[in-house]
């Protein structure tokens, strides 16, 4: 729900490739972020545990993880 659209992609093709499933990355990235119109509905309220591990696993290229973690600290 708080993830980039790269780097939703670079995660979801990722793990396509591992587990040789369906190439519909494009279309699973763009699930991904319509869900977050949910963020800036009024009235709604979310609680976020992150794990700090997750924050530093470098599954796509640094210029994409710098990307998602400043997306991290404006959400």
């Amino acid at each position: 729900m708080f993830q980039t659209a790269d780097y939703a992609r670079s995660v979801l093709s990722r793990y396509a490739a591992f587990r040789t499933t369906p190439r519909d990355t494009e279309e699973a990235v763009n699930a991904r972020i319509r869900r977050q119109d949910a963020l800036y509905e009024q009235g709604r309220e979310f609680r976020v545990l992150v794990w700090e591990g997750a924050l530093y696993v470098r599954v796509c290229p640094r210029e994409v993880l710098a990307a998602q973690l400043d997306r991290r600290v404006m959400t």
